[in-house]
Formats: structure tokens, C-alpha cells, sequence
């Protein structure tokens, strides 16, 4: 069986459309396979629908740093987000996405409005917000 260097052969094609040289013939075809031309933009769209997985499987998106997803270092990627947004140099249309995927800025925010709705959980379960130190809830 023969190999092909396709990453290399796409990375081409990418610089043939930003020189303007790429056919558009070719253009229009590597478009409707859902080929981006921003490898960042490819990269975002892609941690942004492993970050949704990782939501719809675990409830939340408090993703650990470390946390690899599909191969993905998705908890390190999203830290990096973070990073840039604290710096103000994140795309406002970026932030909003994911800001409506959950995404906290500040990751104890995060952790502590999850904590407060175990609380209000517990109260609304047991009547009262009086819970025993040792009490260990279930998410």
C-alpha cells in the first residue's frame, strides 16, 4: 500500500489560496468537503465540538488541564482560551462561542456555581442547606 503526505498536500493547497494562485475549480471543490482555510479557525471549530462532546458526556465543561479528548489536549487548549482572554486578545465572536458552551473565564466561578447548585439540589431533596461534613453528593 502506497502513503500520501496529505497534510502536506492541503497545507499546499492552503498557501495556493492565500497566494490567490489555488484554481477555483479546486477552491470550490476542497470547500465542499468543509475544508477551512484558517487552520486556526479549523483548529477552533474542532475544540469547540469536543468541547460540546464533553459537555453532553460529563454535564459540565470545568474540563481538567491535563484532560486529553479524542487525542486532544482539549483541558490544555481551553486554558490557553482562557489565557487570551484574560489578556484581551480573544475574538469576540470566539468568546461568545464559548461562552455558550458554558465556558468560565475564571475556572473557580465555574467550580463554584457548580458546588452552589449541588447545594440548592441538596436543600430542595433534603429541605434544608445543612449538609454533614462528610456528606459526599453524586453528580
Amino acid at each position: 500500500e502506497q502513503s500520501f503526505a496529505l497534510g502536506v498536500w492541503l497545507m499546499n493547497q492552503r498557501s495556493s489560496y492565500r497566494r490567490g494562485t489555488l484554481d477555483a475549480v479546486c477552491q470550490v471543490q476542497l470547500e465542499s468537503t468543509g475544508v477551512d482555510w484558517d487552520r486556526c479557525t479549523s483548529a477552533f471549530k474542532r475544540a469547540l465540538k469536543l468541547i460540546l462532546a464533553y459537555k453532553d458526556r460529563e454535564g459540565h465543561v470545568d474540563v481538567p488541564r491535563m484532560h486529553v479528548e479524542q487525542g486532544s489536549a482539549l483541558g490544555k487548549w481551553l486554558g490557553n482560551q482562557r489565557c487570551t482572554y484574560r489578556r484581551g486578545m480573544l475574538d469576540a465572536d470566539r468568546q461568545a462561542q464559548l461562552e455558550r458552551t458554558g465556558v468560565a473565564w475564571d475556572p473557580r466561578d465555574l467550580a463554584f456555581n457548580r458546588a452552589l447548585k449541588l447545594v440548592l439540589d441538596y436543600k430542595d431533596r433534603e429541605g434544608h442547606a445543612d449538609v454533614p461534613d462528610k456528606y459526599v453528593e453524586q453528580e
